[in-house]
């Protein structure tokens, strides 16, 4: 994991290695920067994960190309093997080198032999072209501008701003605002001039002219799977156990961001197992976000696990009066709108970094596989064909994922007949599963082959939360230089899993079905067969009604926040001060309200500061 910037053509060493210090935080273990006679600079931030020797720094040259990569290829080892047998000859212990000899070999198609995560560019000297790529799902992030006769790309909009002629706001902003869960798959930015590069894309810059292409689409790597339910179980262990073994490649530390739930305790669970015959493996514990008291502390049940494993484990303690602190410092690092704060996710990481741990395994991309998310029950209900008799099973299943706050929110006695209540208009006449890039006719024919439910899971996987999340947690792991792997992710695990029928899922009274049974032997059964499940995040409706109150008492007064045009300072007040009068403040409501003023504290946060450094750097050029 590293911070990535290059310009085409080079820029002037003052202000490029202004815009490379930027990304500091993205790689804290060095720099380098590259210029290649005027025609190209390249930049790199280290955070050194395997080769931690000076040899494998970036920018790297290989024969006639430079390349720098954020990201790592977990599979390095064996294409490495492959080139060997080719000819090709290594200097270094990395995985980079063996992108840039893949690049070299096979060209754009190596993309395809890659299992892992990146951002890369690859300067060719011989053709005059750059190559820029980024990972299938869009793990690691890459951002891009036109700006002054250059073509200028980084890993954060903030490592563009030194470029930019102003720092303005994007026109769509209110409109992203408004939908904080589906802008991240799309090419928008929140500043005008910025471009987010696509997931499953590359792209050649060569005379002036982008020429991007797409590489990977799930759909049309969708295997058969196994008739049966006993080896399609089987088939998915024996993925999922790769998954974890070839992501315990690091020359570093690893740990586990454990909530106490079924995806983090399945990768935690599995990493034990492997870690028996793993000699190579420098250490392994576990950190826990500790929240007592409050509607999202799950440390008991990762204490439980942790216990049941023997796995050190670090408690992470949440202070919400230091959340409130520091959330427009968050928000400079966050970059981005979301409806709750950054705090309790880069506490945990920077608890990482604190014991030396630069990599953490997490469990993201299992809830967008396997239906966790209760809103997409109703498409289970369609692929039943609507029997009666299922759907109640369904419901049943669902209901039991109420934790009891969050039950409080809707009747407690029958929670999820509440919830469908309340949410199946809205999904219904909302486009949520036609994102931008699917037509009507795609989706039918996608529908036919995947069923209902399947489709629905694709979208969330490609076009809305999950992009999210993964833009998400870089930037909550990355601000403290700590790389997050996620097994669940693996390519050749998405494929397989998007092809699994419903009912393999959802099945016998369990959400995620075929993971609690596949993992059987690996996850102790009080992880394993735990119904209820908690969204890891700040308990805003705990912090509102004590900690946070005076913050954002204050916060409404402040004259910067009634001048701040991206909001409606008027109607925010009014809603707080209703808010705050209840005796006790739901979940749902404060979300709302913390996304509503959202845009104050990324303007304060990171617009004001970005727009402050670019007036400096005009100044010096």
């Amino acid at each position: 994991m590293c911070g990535i910037l290059g310009s085409v053509p080079a820029t002037e060493s003052h202000l490029f290695e202004a815009a490379l210090s930027t990304l500091s935080h993205r790689g804290p273990d060095g720099k380098g920067i590259l210029d290649l006679n005027g025609k190209v600079s390249l930049g790199h931030t280290r955070l050194a994960v395997i080769d931690v020797s000076p040899v494998a720094s970036q920018p790297l040259r290989y024969q006639h190309l430079a390349i720098v990569l954020n990201g790592e290829i977990y599979n390095y080892p064996e294409l490495k093997n492959e080139l060997k047998t080719a000819g090709y000859t290594f200097t270094t212990q990395s995985d980079t080198e063996v992108v840039a000899a893949a690049y070299l070999k096979w060209g754009h198609s190596c993309l395809n032999r890659f299992n892992g995560m990146w951002a890369l560019a690859v300067w060719d000297d011989q053709q005059q072209e750059l190559f820029l790529s980024r990972d299938r799902f869009g793990k690691k992030p890459l951002f891009y501008t036109f700006t002054q006769g250059r073509f200028v790309f980084a890993s954060e909009m903030k490592a563009l701003v030194p470029f930019m002629p102003a720092v303005e706001v994007s026109n769509d902003f209110r409109s992203m605002a408004a939908h904080v869960l589906d802008y991240e798959a799309t090419g928008k930015c929140l500043l005008k001039g910025i471009t987010r590069f696509p997931a499953g894309h590359y792209a050649y810059y060569r005379q002036g002219k982008l020429k991007m292409e797409r590489y990977w689409n799930t759909y049309d790597h969708l295997p058969e799977v196994p008739a049966s339910y006993e080896a399609q179980a089987e088939r998915f262990e024996m993925l999922f156990r790769d998954a974890c073994s070839i992501r315990l490649r690091a020359d570093v530390p690893l740990g586990t961001s454990l909530s106490g739930g079924l995806d983090s305790g399945a990768i935690t669970s599995m990493v034990n197992h492997l870690s028996k015959n793993n000699k190579g493996l420098k250490s392994y514990e576990a950190f826990t976000a500790f929240m007592p008291g409050t509607s999202s502390d799950e440390s008991p049940y990762a204490v439980s696990l942790c216990k049941q494993l023997d796995i050190p484990l670090n408690l992470v303690k949440i202070d919400a009066v230091k959340a409130a602190e520091t959330v427009f410092e968050d928000f400079y690092y966050f970059e981005e709108l979301y409806h709750t704060p950054p705090f309790p996710m880069t506490e945990t990481y920077r608890a990482f970094r604190e014991k030396g741990v630069k990599v953490s395994l997490d469990g993201h991309g299992a809830d967008e596989l396997f239906s966790g998310y209760r809103n997409f029950m109703f498409l289970a209900f369609v692929d039943s064909g609507f029997d009666i008799k299922t759907i109640k099973e369904i419901s049943r299943t669902y209901n039991d994922t109420f934790s009891y706050d969050q039950a409080q929110h809707y009747d407690k006695r029958k929670p999820v007949e509440a919830y469908l209540k309340t949410r199946l208009w809205y999904f219904l006449k909302s486009n949520e599963l036609l994102p931008a890039g699917i037509s009507k006719e795609q989706r039918r024919d996608m529908i036919e082959r995947m069923g209902h439910l399947n489709y629905g899971l694709y979208v969330l996987f490609h076009y809305t939360i999950l992009p999210t999340l993964l833009r998400n947690y870089d930037r909550y792991a990355m601000r403290y230089g700590v790389e997050v792997r996620m097994p669940f992710m693996d390519h050749r695990l998405v494929s397989y899993c998007l092809a699994l029928p419903w009912h393999s899922k959802i099945k016998g009274g369990f959400t995620k079905a075929i993971v609690r049974d596949a993992l059987s032997a690996y996850v102790p059964d009080n992880i394993r067969l735990r119904k209820a499940k908690m969204g890891y995040q700040a308990p805003l409706n705990n912090w509102f009604g004590s900690a946070w109150r005076e913050f954002l008492q204050d916060s409404v007064l402040a004259q910067d926040f009634k001048n701040c045009n991206l909001i409606n300072p008027t109607q925010i007040t009014k809603d707080l001060e209703s808010l705050l009068k209840k005796p006790l403040i739901d979940y749902i409501p404060a979300e709302k309200l913390f996304a509503d003023i959202c845009p104050y504290f990324w303007e304060k946060g990171f617009l004001k500061k970005a727009t402050l450094l670019h007036h400096t750097w005009t100044e010096q050029r």
